[in-house]
């Protein structure tokens, strides 16, 4: 790496203090393993005890959800972490009749937290796709694709790929690629990052990430800057098309 200019190394002194302030020791992979485990637990918990076949298809909504696509397990994973981290939940059945989606589930009794679950199936059954995220954020900003993979650093092939519905496997960090490019706020990153099934933690990396939106940095140089001083792995730096290239 070459020799910090002032202004990066302000930035970094300022990341340092930041990360130090807000770090916490799991990662995103022991946050999905854990999401993991709650959804595990939760639809386990009633393989054995639903005797009504009304019941029975409230569970298969959520284990088809569970296994329709990668991106559909991360969700859930990401759901059920959130869970998992969230003090109101019980570790003892409340069993009472619920409505979900305006309609009452008579005679069903199950566990609040599997009610959750439901819900949060039936809301995100039919999400847009992240290349349709991706999109849509291009439409509201006035961005064309080309900006946009150009300022993300991506070859317009691999943004082609990423942004096509049947893609599959997309990394998180080719995501953030893509945040810097459409230069997303906080709560759009947090969009877009979901739709491709993530969510951000407070590992090292994503914090560098959230610090570096919430401090407007757009340059995927400058940011690499950071993330290499702190040790991460950096994003993916393609080398710029030219202007006059075909998307």
């Amino acid at each position: 790496m070459t020799q910090l200019t002032p202004r990066q190394m302000g930035q970094l002194a300022d990341l340092k203090a930041y990360v130090d302030r807000l770090y916490d020791e799991d990662d995103e992979i022991d946050l999905e393993l854990s999401g993991r485990k709650k959804l595990e637990e939760i639809i386990a918990s009633y393989s054995d005890d639903f005797s009504e076949g009304s019941s029975e298809d409230i569970l298969s909504v959520v284990r088809s959800f569970e296994n329709s696509a990668e991106v559909s397990r991360q969700k859930l994973y990401v759901f059920c972490n959130k869970m998992s981290s969230c003090s109101v939940y019980s570790d003892g059945p409340g069993e009472k009749a619920l409505k979900n989606c305006g309609e009452v589930l008579h005679g069903i009794d199950f566990d609040d937290e599997l009610k959750k679950v439901f819900d949060f199936v039936k809301a995100h059954a039919s999400d847009k796709t992240f290349g349709d995220t991706v999109y849509q954020f291009m439409g509201e900003k006035g961005l064309t694709a080309p900006e946009v993979y150009k300022a993300a650093k991506l070859s317009r092939q691999d943004f082609s790929r990423i942004t096509d519905p049947r893609c599959k496997g997309l990394k998180k960090s080719t995501v953030w690629n893509v945040i810097i490019g459409l230069r997303l706020d906080i709560d759009e990153a947090d969009e877009l990052l979901f739709s491709a099934g993530y969510s951000r933690t407070n590992g090292k990396f994503d914090l560098i990430l959230t610090y570096a939106i919430e401090n407007k940095i757009y340059s995927i140089f400058d940011i690499n800057v950071l993330l290499e001083e702190l040790g991460q792995k950096t994003l993916a730096f393609n080398r710029s098309v030219a202007d006059g290239d075909a998307f």
